[in-house]
């Protein structure tokens, strides 16, 4: 499960110490590094003022308010650097007004998932939110939605306040049940251009299953638009992408797009050609696609 860590130190840093320690000492693709951050996340979450601090600096300069924020409302973003960077996330209870508004969904809650990613987090404030957690192994699974994936539970655990968590991404997962009260973690996120290529699932527990992939990846919708909308240029760049990228949802979705503008007859061939044999995203996708276009061909007989 996500790794409980719990530093006794007592004392403080601020928000820019943080940062300066991490740029020079931490490895976040290291496990072991992580977990050596625990005690400065402790003191940097024993710092009471920091954040309002970073919110009323916010404040001051409305017009360009978290500019470099892509997450939403429920995010505050503190800081960025090469390989990491720094958020506060709020966690509403069921009782808090947001939650009835926006529901639980818009806050990750009850909808069980893993990271691609590793990152160290802290309760801040509040009795803070729990999560079931879970284990699996990402390179045992290709990543198709239905496929049946070996899940194990762990245990139940609350990020209370002072607590320090390390989620290794392609490991962990978890199902987060809302807190008792509106509660505060302070996160250090990996950053990588890695990431989009990486794919995050969410899961169907009771049927240990993938229910569908959720990281954010322009690859297979620019594919889509290009091939429907580009003239014969647009659809040769295509495919000499198609060659060179290494994100297998780009690569499979570009085949499948450039199949499209075929005739029906040259489609299912068209994609058979790219097919490489092995167990991987890339090949079930365009064999999914293969039967379909199969079912398709019957329906029409």
């Amino acid at each position: 499960m996500a790794i409980e860590l719990r530093p006794q130190n007592t004392n403080v840093i601020s928000l820019e110490e943080f940062i300066e320690y991490a740029e020079e000492h931490v490895d976040m693709r290291d496990e072991q590094s992580l977990k050596d951050a625990a005690p400065m996340m402790k003191a940097l979450g024993n710092n009471r003022d920091f954040l309002a601090d970073k919110i009323n600096e916010e404040l001051v300069k409305l017009a360009n308010f978290q500019e470099d924020n892509h997450y939403g409302a429920q995010v505050l973003m503190l800081g960025r650097c090469k390989k990491f960077f720094m958020r506060a996330c709020f966690w509403p209870s069921a009782q808090d007004k947001s939650y009835k508004e926006s529901g639980p969904e818009s806050f990750f809650y009850y909808l069980p998932h893993d990271h691609n990613f590793n990152f160290l987090s802290v309760g801040y404030y509040g009795p803070g939110y729990k999560s079931e957690y879970y284990e699996y192994d990402h390179d045992k699974v290709i990543g198709m939605p239905g496929e049946k994936v070996d899940l194990r539970y762990i245990r139940t655990s609350q990020l209370e306040q002072g607590k320090v968590m390390l989620y290794r991404g392609k490991k962990d997962i978890h199902y987060q049940i809302p807190p008792e009260s509106f509660s505060i973690s302070i996160n250090l996120m990996e950053d990588s251009l890695d990431l989009p290529r990486i794919n995050q699932y969410r899961f169907d527990l009771e049927n240990k299953r993938i229910h569908s992939l959720i990281n954010r990846n322009s690859g297979p919708v620019l594919a889509d638009i290009a091939a429907k909308v580009g003239n014969d240029n647009t659809r040769q760049l295509l495919s000499d992408l198609g060659q060179r990228t290494t994100c297998l949802r780009t690569k499979s979705a570009i085949v499948k797009s450039l199949a499209t503008r075929l005739p029906q007859s040259q489609k299912i061939d068209f994609i058979e050609s790219h097919l490489t044999g092995k167990n991987d995203y890339f090949n079930a996708q365009l064999r999914h696609q293969i039967s379909e276009l199969q079912v398709r061909e019957t329906s029409l007989c």
